[in-house]
């Protein structure tokens, strides 16, 4: 199994947020986060209860962002994926996922 592969079974096992950078044509185009839903060998991947911040560049400030249900992302887009950082392991959304504390 390739380290790409781990991350991406630890997040769907954990029900832990993903974020996720989207490359564009010379920058990076996008980033999301969301819980993931199912993944492949190609680094496919759906995402659902997806929040996408647009930027030009990483440290500027976000042009727009969006929420979505669910999302589809072709993995010959995805740059970098890991676990959201800003994600507290133990709030309402979480919950309702099916994560959070659960007896372990």
């Amino acid at each position: 199994q390739s380290r790409l592969t781990t991350v991406l079974r630890n997040l769907f096992i954990e029900k832990k947020r993903a974020r996720v950078l989207i490359r564009g044509v010379k920058r990076i185009k996008a980033k999301v986060t969301g819980y993931l839903r199912a993944f492949d060998k190609h680094c496919n991947m759906i995402l659902f209860d997806v929040l996408e911040t647009s930027t030009l560049r990483l440290a500027e400030t976000p042009l727009k962002s969006r929420h979505m249900n669910q999302l589809f992302i072709r993995g010959e887009n995805v740059v970098v994926v890991s676990m959201d950082p800003t994600a507290s392991g133990n709030d309402e959304n979480d919950q309702e996922k099916g994560g959070g504390s659960n007896g372990r």
